[in-house]
């Protein structure tokens, strides 16, 4: 990648207090960072090499919502912000990224969904209007892929019996019938990695929020089951945010 942040720093934070949990600066500043490495080459995350400056955190986490945030150190550039659930029975159950939607009228990358051997699904929502922000994105659309094939795509969810009902069995924040966020339900017939993608209709600007919830309740032992994956440009003090 070109133009990437040189210096990322992550924080997690617990999101119904609103205090730091855990922070990074430099994998191998930690003190886990043996751990860190071993953990990553047993799930498959991406190896971190030895004197960069990227940012890690392994940690176990008690039940509840947690907001992690990248941020630069220093200059700006494009960083792209990964979570993986490496417990030997993973339970992620819930993502989801805020982001600015550019002028250029291309699909932003949000999330590459890392799905199990197994069928899950997935409720996955574009949000603008609902997140009451004064820069809401309008008009978000919705797209999922498979490599360059589109699966499944969406412009404005249309108060969907069954995804109303999706959303409150997986306890998603209920959205008006008639606004104009995307949203849809995603069963993947075979494992491997899930490319979601939103932009505003008619290229449009604006920030939108992207959810992905799994609905199934029970999850199949060993299983590294999520990645979020967030290539965004990151400038001054603005960091890019994911809940979990």
């Amino acid at each position: 990648v070109t133009g990437f942040l040189a210096d990322p720093a992550l924080t997690i934070a617990r999101t119904a207090t609103e205090t730091e949990f855990a922070t990074n600066n430099d994998w191998e500043a930690a003190a886990n960072a043996a751990q860190i490495a071993s953990v990553a080459a047993q799930i498959g995350a991406y190896p971190l090499l030895a004197g960069s400056k990227d940012a890690a955190i392994l940690a176990t986490f008690a039940p509840g919502t947690y907001r992690v945030t990248v941020g630069p150190v220093g200059d700006a550039g494009v960083a792209s912000l990964e979570i993986y659930d490496a417990s030997s029975a993973p339970r992620l159950v819930y993502v989801a990224t805020r982001a600015q939607m550019g002028a250029t009228g291309s699909f932003a990358q949000g999330i590459s969904l890392v799905a199990p051997p197994t069928g899950r699904t997935y409720l996955i929502r574009a949000l603008g209007p609902s997140t009451g922000l004064v820069s809401a994105l309008a008009d978000p659309e919705l797209r999922v892929f498979s490599g360059p094939t589109q699966l499944a795509a969406n412009d404005n969810w249309g108060g969907s019996g069954a995804l109303t009902t999706l959303a409150h069995n997986v306890g998603a924040m209920p959205i008006p019938p008639a606004s104009k966020d995307a949203a849809l339900s995603f069963t993947p017939t075979a494992s491997g990695i899930y490319t979601l993608q939103v932009a505003g209709v008619g290229g449009t600007t604006g920030t939108a929020l992207l959810e992905v919830f799994e609905s199934d309740p029970e999850r199949a032992a060993g299983v590294p089951v999520a990645l979020v994956s967030l290539p965004n440009n990151l400038s001054g003090s603005a960091g890019q945010t994911a809940s979990f």
